[in-house]
């Protein structure tokens, strides 16, 4: 439970997320990111801020626990089913991704 701040919130204090950008992703045996595929609209980084050269592979050289996010499941057509992963490219910033596990799309989430 959480207990009342005694203020209001703001509501410009909510933000929207982005919008997600589909990605290329390889998967080791078990189906966890291993590979990242570079294009110019995502995975802008190379280390230090530079930015990738498009179909440039990048190795996930650390991987967070995953989460799973089901929703409206209840609804034809409106559901979600989503698996998380926070990881780190071998030369660049961590980053959200995310795989549709009813399309089997993988794609990056910034905030």
């Amino acid at each position: 439970m959480v207990s009342d701040p005694g203020r209001e919130t703001s509501a410009r204090r909510v933000r929207r997320l982005k919008e997600p950008r589909e990605v290329d992703v390889e998967t080791d045996a078990t189906g966890l990111p291993a590979m990242l595929m570079s294009t110019r609209t995502t995975l802008p980084w190379r280390g230090a801020g530079r930015p990738a050269r498009a179909g440039r592979r990048q190795a996930v050289a650390l991987l967070r626990r995953p989460w799973r996010v089901d929703q409206l499941w209840w609804r034809p057509g409106e559901a979600v089913s989503r698996r998380y992963f926070r990881v780190a490219p071998a030369d660049g910033p961590p980053l959200t991704l995310y795989q549709d596990l009813l399309s089997g799309r993988w794609y990056q989430q910034e905030y």
